[in-house]
């Protein structure tokens, strides 16, 4: 009767084991794309339910890019894109936001346009190698044997090709550019566990006030851009919105600008390097509330700041 208990509860025990394993790797696949090296590290070494559910609470507290709102705005466009993902590109045997196709809509997002079509090894090629036409884009006239898609990212200029090489509905990305890398580290970020100064922000922007010679200087991390290619330069492009509000009468007024400029490769590796904008406070006379923010136009991340100042 003791051996029988004792078995049962063994059983019990490689079932209870074998369900948590399942639920673990059920969870380090739908993460791993966006899991840190040290994040990776401490998931190995998780051994219960408990601390599983710790791990991904922690997880996605990190990365909430406004914790007043009830809603986790980064976990719900991740989770978003990663069901999206599963539902059109899964492949035999590899769930949709680990393929080719998967990964790249979950880090970089949905294409401008989607074209499915015929093509050979040759013209995928061609393709992928071709340079970017801002009008009419690509003719195929000739039909080949092998399913094709081509993406087409309309605000960086970039074109992806995937093939069905062996006809079995496993698409693979020809030729991917070398800035592809870049796009991909750089829309990567928005997924990233945030600093405690950039809590509340997409955007890490920043700003120094000189109240002697009425200026404020707004700064922006040129790592935290993202960036059209054109003629090999790279150019940002954001947009500016400054507010002010007097405290003594309560008025209210505001200016936009666009701003598109051109910014060094080696640059925009640098992570100590930004762009300084100087905003004139010279009009302003006496205490106002300042609210400054900064879209970035082709990632559409956005920061915000506010400032009490006495002009």
């Amino acid at each position: 009767m003791r051996k029988t208990l004792a078995l049962f509860l063994a059983a019990l025990f490689i079932l209870a084991g074998s369900a948590f394993d399942k639920t673990k790797k059920q969870v380090f696949d739908e993460l791993r794309l966006i899991m840190t090296k040290q994040e990776e590290k401490a998931f190995k070494s998780i051994k219960t339910q408990e601390d599983l559910d710790k791990f991904v609470n922690e997880f996605w507290a990190k990365r909430d890019s406004d914790p007043s709102t009830p809603e986790n705005e980064t976990k719900t466009l991740y989770y978003e894109r990663l069901r999206a993902a599963e539902k059109y590109f899964r492949e035999a045997g590899r769930k949709g936001w680990l393929t080719d196709r998967g990964r790249i809509f979950v880090i970089l997002g949905p294409p401008s346009k989607r074209e499915q079509k015929m093509m050979s090894p040759a013209e995928a090629g061609a393709l992928a190698n071709s340079e970017w036409r801002d009008q009419g884009g690509f003719n195929i006239t000739s039909t080949g044997n092998l399913n094709g898609e081509v993406w087409y990212y309309d605000n960086l200029k970039l074109v992806l090709v995937f093939l069905d090489e062996r006809g079995m509905g496993q698409y693979r990305l020809i030729n991917p550019p070398p800035v592809l890398l870049d796009y991909l580290d750089r829309a990567k970020k928005r997924f990233l566990p945030r600093s405690k100064a950039a809590v509340g922000e997409n955007l890490p922007i920043s700003a120094d006030v000189d109240l002697k010679a009425k200026k404020l200087y707004l700064h922006i991390p040129l790592q935290a851009l993202l960036y059209k290619k054109k003629d090999g330069k790279f150019f940002a492009d954001i947009e500016l919105t400054f507010l002010y509000t007097s405290l003594r009468t309560n008025m209210q007024k505001s200016f936009s600008q666009e701003m598109k400029f051109p910014v060094d490769e080696k640059d925009i590796k640098d992570p100590e390097k930004r762009v300084t904008i100087p905003i004139n406070l010279g009009p302003l006379k006496g205490t106002y509330i300042i609210d400054i923010v900064v879209k970035d136009k082709i990632s559409e991340k956005v920061g915000k700041k506010r400032y009490k100042l006495k002009i």
